[in-house]
């Protein structure tokens, strides 16, 4: 009996860790899904953050079987029912957009992500060494900041598997209404739409301004964004690429990553 119940366990680790951790986010505090959301807009930005992290933990198997049978990127979930979702990553509301959907019942909504598939600036970008010869494609951008007028020079990592665009929420500094629950490598991650005064530079010595929408992860230096590598300050994905309308050359002899204009 002992040993059936051992391979039993063994069997079903993951499964029997998911109830505990759903088990612990339930005990940890008042249901997030009942919360009014007058008392919700009245919390610290940590408060929010840790709110939301315990709806994802305790709701996660319900939007995940939901994002599954419809195939939907994402949702929008009030006391514990699907109000919203679509197929469609780029149609996500705004922040506020969504607490909307439980106004009328002065309740937290929630949306969920289905997980990632995942001269201001130089023109090119040497890549970012992982370890041995390993090395991850680069763009190099710069953010303006609306207090001092200057521009924060940052190199993201480039991805073309991402959809979207992500960045460390210490380097936006601009207040999330409510964050939302995304997963990356198998690990949750909270974020909030930001829009953001982005240059970069060409190869034909061209810089291009525009106001992008990015997506500013929370508590970025405990995030699974930094797991492939560590010292990582943004990922930029495929909206990136077609906000600007670029072409990039990557060059795997080289390591580095030129901006050039589409053609």
């Amino acid at each position: 009996m002992l040993n059936e119940i051992d391979e039993l366990l063994d069997r079903h680790r993951d499964r029997f860790r998911q109830v505990i951790r759903t088990i612990i986010a339930e005990e940890a505090g008042e249901d997030p899904f009942k919360l009014p959301l007058h008392r919700f807009r009245e919390l610290s930005d940590h408060e929010r953050a840790e709110l939301v992290r315990r709806a994802a933990i305790i709701a996660r198997s319900r939007f995940e079987r939901e994002i599954r049978a419809t195939n939907a990127a994402w949702v929008i979930v009030v006391a514990g029912e699907v109000m919203a979702g679509s197929p469609d990553p780029r149609s996500i509301p705004s922040p506020e957009e969504v607490l909307q959907y439980g106004a009328e019942q002065d309740l937290v909504a929630y949306l969920f992500e289905a997980s990632l598939i995942e001269e201001l600036v130089p023109s090119i970008a040497r890549w970012a060494e992982l370890g041995g010869a390993d090395f991850y494609p680069t763009l190099p951008l710069a953010l303006a900041d609306s207090d001092t007028s200057e521009h924060l020079r940052v190199v993201a990592d480039l991805d073309t598997g991402s959809h979207t665009t992500f960045i460390d929420a210490n380097l936006i500094r601009t207040p999330a209404p409510t964050w939302f629950v995304g997963y990356h490598l198998g690990e949750a991650f909270l974020w909030s739409p930001v829009m953001v005064d982005v240059a970069l530079s060409s190869g034909e010595g061209n810089t291009l301004h525009r106001l992008v929408p990015l997506r500013q992860v929370c508590d970025w230096s405990t995030s699974p964004f930094i797991k492939i590598h560590a010292h990582r300050q943004a990922l930029v994905g495929r909206d990136f690429l077609r906000e600007f309308s670029l072409s990039v050359v990557l060059r795997a002899p080289a390591a580095e990553t030129e901006v050039v204009t589409a053609s």
